[in-house]
């Protein structure tokens, strides 16, 4: 089964949610700096897709390390998150 993160980025940081195999909600934190992301990556299993918010060169780093690490990557605009089904007025529909 593929895992999926979600990654909101930042200059600094980026906090990264996914959902456990138990089905329990998971959030880490992760420097954006060369070491934490490459630790970060090389602890992510095989099946794993990342999912970023296209936020210019914030996740510049995180997109070229994905690429050498061979993690699946796919950066997607603000615009498309916001209009998703799955948010209403910036909350999760459960």
């Amino acid at each position: 089964m593929r895992q999926i993160y979600g990654i909101d980025l930042s200059k600094e940081k980026f906090n990264v949610n996914f959902l456990s195999e138990e089905g329990i909600i998971k959030e880490l934190e992760v420097k954006n700096n060369y070491n934490s992301i490459c630790e970060f990556l090389s602890d992510l299993p095989s099946s794993s897709t990342l999912c970023i918010e296209h936020t210019g060169i914030y996740g510049d780093l995180l997109i070229f390390l994905a690429n050498c690490f061979e993690v699946s990557i796919s950066a997607v605009s603000g615009y498309e998150i916001k209009h998703s089904l799955v948010f209403k007025k910036g909350k999760v529909i459960r």
